[in-house]
């Protein structure tokens, strides 16, 4: 069965957004991924927007778009890695965690097929705790 037209443009708009990322045209690409994204709503597409807006500086933008991929599909696992990744690299650090995400608020990484790309810190190969009774004092080390 054939790709409906439209599904066929917003995947080409998301290939052109990133292979324009590729080639380092951040403007270019973040303006293709937004056409792929009126088109058809994609977890993928939302995170790699948010992945070129990390790359101008801009992540509480990034850690945004990587919410609303993970609101599109929550067992897309890159977001929840992205956001970890985002909140280390912006200038208040790991201070910025306690109020851009909630412990609460996402999905532990045994929920999501087993896929544990949430971690504690950037140092620490320990993975989130799956219980969500653990969650509150997992997230507290972060403060």
């Amino acid at each position: 069965m054939a790709e409906p037209e439209w599904q066929a443009e917003a995947r080409e708009q998301f290939e052109q957004g990133y292979q324009a990322q590729m080639a380092g045209r951040l403007e270019d690409a973040l303006e293709c991924y937004r056409r792929s994204l009126a088109i058809q709503e994609t977890a993928e597409a939302h995170t790699f927007l948010g992945w070129a807006m990390a790359h101008q500086g801009k992540h509480e933008e990034a850690i945004e778009e990587c919410k609303r991929a993970i609101a599109v599909d929550p067992s897309f696992g890159n977001p929840y890695n992205d956001i970890g990744s985002y909140l280390i690299a912006a200038p208040s650090g790991r201070r910025a965690t306690s109020r851009a995400i909630s412990p609460m608020s996402i999905s532990p990484p045994s929920t999501r097929g087993g896929t544990r790309c949430m971690r504690r810190s950037a140092s620490s190969s320990t993975p989130w705790p799956s219980s969500p009774a653990t969650w509150p004092r997992a997230a507290s080390c972060i403060d």
